[in-house]
């Protein structure tokens, strides 16, 4: 098996909703974006700057916006793996 990566790319395109939704896309769940200190640190400056424009709670607190549903930190994953 090998994975095939289309010539021109992967193009990612980020839903945002009021809150963090699990959405489905052609067939498949997926996740709505979740704005959150790590994630807005990581787009770009102009996406983020909309980001905030649209939702200026965010700029006092990024941790408005809780998970759509319950996951697992680190160390729970861990315990759970290791059987």
């Amino acid at each position: 098996m090998t994975r095939a990566l289309p010539s021109d790319g992967v193009t990612y395109v980020h839903i945002l909703f009021d809150r963090h939704e699990i959405v489905q896309s052609d067939g498949i769940w997926t996740e709505s974006f979740q704005p959150a200190e790590r994630t807005l640190g990581a787009l770009e400056d102009a996406a983020r700057a909309e980001v905030l424009e649209l939702f200026p709670v965010l700029t006092r607190d990024a941790d408005s916006f809780p998970s759509a549903r319950l996951s697992l930190r680190a160390h729970e994953a861990k315990v759970l793996v290791s059987g």
